[in-house]
């Protein structure tokens, strides 16, 4: 059997004592899950197919990277992650969302946060201002992105004016810690770096600067 950190520990030493064999694993970033990955291969027989698996994954990370290649760390849109919001909770930096965004070429606005999921004062969403907002919810919530900006304060926010409320990417694809993360990468990649994004746009006819 294969157990997370996520699972209750009583039942993984039940099993033991049941005499089940069981694998235990922690996930916090893709180098825990690569790791985990060649572990499971190991535990099954099948290391040189884990040990594919995971180059694919890598090459696929460095697929969704190309996509803000060459962008200063100080244009990368900065991210606030929404796990829940009452009350409202977020990823710090020790949890695997944090690692998702970073590789999607963001910046998550709690990575500073020690804790893996902290509840936090809406208020300091105001404070921080994020290009983005994330929404990460386990379950789906009817017109989560539109009650945003009815809260109070958040208006102003720039994600909120600028409508870069992002609440459309299967929780499958970012809230499960497996290989369905890669996918969930490359989704929110393409939503933090347009295809057009960065790229100046050539002046309007009768617009044109003076030589």
């Amino acid at each position: 059997m294969i157990a997370t950190d996520l699972e209750r520990k009583d039942l993984a030493d039940a099993l033991r004592r049941a005499g089940i064999p069981v694998l235990e694993m922690k996930i916090g970033n893709f180098a825990e899950l690569f790791d985990a990955e060649r572990k499971i291969g190991d535990a099954v027989g099948e290391p040189e197919r884990a040990a594919r698996q995971v180059r694919e994954m890598q090459a696929r990370l460095g697929t969704a990277a190309k996509l803000y290649a060459g962008v200063p760390r100080d244009r990368l849109p900065r991210v606030f992650i929404e796990v829940w919001s009452d009350p409202l909770i977020t990823a710090g930096g020790m949890s695997f969302l944090d690692d998702v965004v970073a590789r999607a070429g963001g910046i998550n606005v709690a990575h500073d946060f020690e804790h893996d999921y902290p509840t936090i004062n809406p208020e300091k969403v105001v404070e921080w201002n994020p290009d983005v907002i994330l929404l990460c919810y386990m379950a789906e919530t009817e017109n989560a992105a539109a009650q945003i900006a009815g809260r109070i304060g958040w208006g102003g926010i720039k994600a909120v004016r600028e409508r870069r409320v992002i609440a459309d990417i299967s929780p499958d694809a970012l809230l499960r810690p497996g290989p369905r993360l890669v996918e969930g990468v490359r989704l929110l990649a393409e939503r933090l770096h347009p295809p057009q994004a960065g790229k100046v746009a050539p002046p309007a006819p009768g617009n044109q600067p003076e030589k």
